[in-house]
This record gives C-alpha cells, structure tokens and sequence, in this order.
C-alpha cells in the first residue's frame, strides 16, 4: 500500500527532525543542574572558611530564672561590686513619716474646750457628732420615760414603739457620723479627752513600716515653719484603716502647744525613732524591689552571686533584714544594678 508506506516514512523523518531538539534540551538542563552544584560547593566552602565569633570574653552566666549569676574570674565586671559581711548589732530603727497638723484644741472663757480644725469638712464632722450625739442621749432619756409610763399604763404600745424607732435612727446617725471622723484619723472619743493647750498632727506611715510604731511612744516632730526645730510628741492612736491608694495609715501625735505659735495647717515630719538591739542592718543600696518584692544579692563567692527575696523595714538611710538571710552573710551593696539587669534580663 503506498500511502501507507508514505505515511510511515514522514513519521521517521519527523522523528529524525526533532532528535537535534531533544538533545540539545538535555544538554541545556545538564549544564544547569551542574552550574547549581558548583555554586552550592562554593557556598558550602566559603561558610567553612568563615571564623565562628568569639564568645565575648567575660561574659556572665544566668541560671536558675535569674537566681543564679556567675563570672568568669577575669571578667572585669567583677570590680564593680562590693560586699558588706552582715553582723547583728545594736541600732536605731528611724521611721520618719510626712505629717501636717490637722487640730488645736484650746480653752474658751467660760472654760469649756474648742476645737479648730485644718479643714471646712473636718469642722463641720466634729460638728455634726456632737449633734448626733445629744440627739441620742435625748432619745436615750425619752425611751426610759416611754417604757416607765408603759409598764404603768400610762403610755400606749404604738408610744413605744415610736420612742425605739427615734432612738435606733439616732443611734444610726451617729454611727455614720463617728465611722466618717475614724476614717479621717480621729477617735471621737479621743477628741472629747484632748487637752486645752494641745495641737494634734497626722503622720501618714507606710503600711510595711507600721509594726515600727507603738502606741504611747515618744516622737520628735519637726515643722516647715519652724526650720532646725524639733518638737517632743507623743504617739497617741493608730488609724483603723490603710488608704487604699498611698497604702499608709495614719498615726495621730499630740504636742503640747502652750503659747499658741503652732497652727492647724502646718505641715512637718514625724521621727518615730526607737533602738533595736540584735538586728541585721543594710544601706538602702544594697535592696532591689520588683512586683512589690524586695531582694537582695549574696556573694557565694568571688565570682558567684545569688539573688534572694527579703523581707525588710526600710528607714531613711538603712534597712533592717526580718527575714530571708542569716548573719554571716556577703551582700552586694555596690553594683546592684548590674545584677538586677542580669538576673530579671532588663
């Protein structure tokens, strides 16, 4: 059949036409497989010959979430800190508190006592107590009356009733009005026990150095009027409630005032300093506080420090150790913030 004999003959020539073609296509990929293989050689080489960086020489090693800190022993890091071998002694406790003074308390002709207070509010308090406390003993009297006539018949149910009811919303407001005077550092009842010739101050004290400060015990006060004078006091109160937003209670001194110069008002400080015996002392220097947590560093060694949590009272320029490190110990007091940084990674 010829036309098949055609049929196949042009096939075979196509196929000869494009073996050139596929040939030169494998030969093309070949060429670039191998160009990636030398480059990826060249690459692989030159990260070898590449030199690793040094590990910076003295560099410290944390461990332990921070508690743990260690330097190399030619770190030169290690010329910053100095340490204080903690010992028990004999000292003096200072809590020094901003103060103002918010009452004087005078005598009146007819010898009855005043009270002049440093606000409008405190006034008109004071004022209001005073009235709610005659209104109730006027319905303390009167519900004796009532509950005499009822027993003899001479006052009916409903009479009683109504003298209770008086007496029980005299009571409330004066209840009211007394938990608003303790809210601002005063004890009613205090107020009505001050002496003529007395000024009254508020100290405002931390509330974690509170258990610093006794009733009944001396205190020296120094006023802004009065520069490079102090004034003898006495601790006479401790509030019954902590502000929620200073976290300080406050503590109510009494001072004499015989010529009058001192006056509602003034502001000052408050020294309730007292000794201590056997207590571990460190300057203020060597704490660090994070989250409302006091710590400290010990020196394990020269090149070893650990971090340890404390509780502390704190003063002016020292601190007392409560809990959290024993006698003996090596604190850092210089160079504390350097381990800060390290140990919590600021």
């Amino acid at each position: 059949m010829p036309s098949q004999q055609i049929l196949y003959k042009s096939t075979e020539e196509t196929m000869e036409e494009r073996r050139p073609t596929f040939h030169k296509k494998r030969v093309a990929i070949a060429g670039v497989v191998s160009a990636l293989l030398v480059a990826a050689a060249l690459v692989h080489q030159t990260k070898e010959r590449t030199p690793t960086p040094p590990t910076a020489p003295g560099k410290a090693v944390v461990s332990a979430d921070g508690t743990d800190i260690n330097f190399p022993a030619e770190s030169p890091a290690l010329k910053l800190f100095q340490t204080q071998t903690i010992q028990k002694s004999n000292t003096s406790l200072t809590v020094v508190a901003p103060a103002r003074i918010v009452a004087s308390i005078s005598k009146q002709a007819n010898g009855s006592t005043i009270h002049l207070f440093d606000s409008a509010d405190l006034t008109s308090l004071y004022a209001q107590f005073r009235q709610s406390q005659a209104l109730l003993d006027r319905n303390q009297k009167n519900i004796s009356r009532v509950r005499d006539m009822y027993a003899n018949q001479a006052a009916t149910a409903r009479d009683l009733n109504e003298s209770e009811n008086e007496f029980l919303s005299a009571k409330a407001a004066m209840a009211e009005v007394e938990a608003k005077l303790r809210a601002s550092g005063f004890n009613p009842r205090g107020l009505e026990k001050g002496k003529a010739g007395t000024v009254w101050l508020l100290a405002d004290v931390p509330e974690s150095q509170l258990s610093e400060v006794e009733e009944g015990e001396d205190v020296k006060v120094a006023l802004s009027a009065f520069a490079g004078q102090t004034f003898p006091g006495r601790a006479e109160a401790v509030g019954d409630v902590i502000d929620p937003t200073t976290r300080a209670v406050q503590v109510r001194v009494s001072l004499p005032n015989p010529n009058g110069k001192i006056l509602p008002g003034m502001y000052g400080r408050a020294d309730f300093g007292k000794a201590k015996q056997s207590m571990l002392a460190v300057p203020i220097s060597a704490l660090v506080t994070v989250e409302e947590q006091t710590y400290v560093f010990v020196a394990k060694s020269d090149t070893e420090f650990q971090r340890v949590p404390v509780v502390v009272s704190t003063t002016a320029d020292q601190a007392i150790l409560l809990e959290g490190v024993e006698e003996g110990a090596k604190i850092v007091t210089s160079g504390v913030l350097l381990l800060k940084g390290l140990s919590f990674g600021f």
